[in-house]
């Protein structure tokens, strides 16, 4: 048993965790393995992220320490910072819809299931993304009891090779780009040239109502010339530097960053209306996400390379 134990945790922190598919499926893997923590230290549940991804069984054998052990020991940090993002972007988007948007518009969904899993009432969740990916994603829920939770949800299949994201949400009849809108834009930016975060920022611009709010992470471009200053006091600098190569090498390259909190309120304000209200990391998130469940990350666990964003449209 311990021979065999050790071969499947290993075998899970082999899987290359941005290859192909393999940043959406590493992030259901994380937002699964979240979900079979104690109840007591969650920091939030996703009951459908075990099927989004093969091999949730041997995460489920394993158990949610031995797991995040695994984790931190391959990339430290990385599991906290995206439990962070997933906690912090699920707050806001039900922040949102309290203050009264109607519409959810996830960008790159994956395997995100959030239009499934929070409380969206009545409001239309559009999920956006590539063909290929969305005919995958409704093969894994196919099988799910999701009842009366798919009836909101819309799927928007869009080839950005030949469609702006405008024309594909235009043929969606029941998108109204009038309306008080939650956009999502998580863990993309740093994958696609600025220009294109640019045009993406100025179509959302047009796709929303006043009042409208915009959830986006980015790469602090400090990362990419001097990773310890992305790092928290104490943390391993080799194994954050070690990141950039390994995704190049697995074929998800990230190309893109933007200076931390005035670099990219510049750079929103230039292609949008929209006003950043939050700019932060997981070191000024640590109290808000890991506090209330008696959880706290150190200063050596703190990868700080990536940065969220809550904005908000003027009206």
């Amino acid at each position: 048993m311990p021979d065999l134990l050790n071969d499947a945790s290993n075998a899970l922190t082999r899987t290359p965790l941005f290859r192909g598919k393999a940043t959406a499926l590493t992030v259901a893997k994380i937002r699964h393995i979240e979900t079979i923590a104690d109840t007591s230290t969650r920091v939030f549940t996703d009951e459908f992220a075990s099927s989004m991804y093969p091999g949730s069984c041997v995460v489920d054998c394993l158990g949610h320490d031995l797991v995040v052990k695994k984790f931190n020991d391959a990339i430290p940090g990385l599991y906290a910072l995206l439990v962070a993002r997933t906690r912090l972007f699920d707050d806001e988007v039900l922040k949102a819809i309290s203050n009264g948007a109607t519409q959810l518009v996830i960008l790159g969904a994956g395997f995100d299931m959030r239009g499934y899993r929070l409380a969206l009432g009545r409001v239309s969740a559009f999920e956006v993304d590539q063909p290929l990916v969305q005919n995958d994603k409704k093969k894994r829920i196919a099988d799910l009891a999701l009842g009366k939770r798919a009836e909101h949800v819309v799927h928007v299949p869009v080839d950005f090779t030949t469609t702006t994201l405008a024309e594909g949400l235009a043929k969606c009849e029941a998108f109204d780009p009038t309306k008080r809108t939650v956009f999502i834009m998580e863990g993309l930016t740093q994958y696609i040239p600025k220009e294109a975060t640019a045009a993406t920022l100025a179509s959302i611009d047009k796709l929303s109502g006043p009042g409208s709010t915009l959830l986006v992470s980015y790469v602090d471009e400090r990362f990419f010339s001097d990773a310890a200053k992305c790092c928290g006091e104490g943390f391993p600098v080799a194994k954050a530097e070690s990141m950039l190569p390994a995704v190049a090498k697995a074929g998800e390259p990230w190309i893109a960053g933007f200076g931390a909190r005035a670099g990219f309120a510049q750079f929103l304000g230039a292609n949008s209306s929209f006003k950043p209200t939050m700019d932060a990391s997981i070191d000024e998130l640590n109290e808000r996400i890991y506090g209330p469940v008696g959880r706290s990350v150190p200063p050596a666990a703190m990868l700080l390379c990536e940065r969220f964003v809550v904005a908000a449209k003027p009206g």
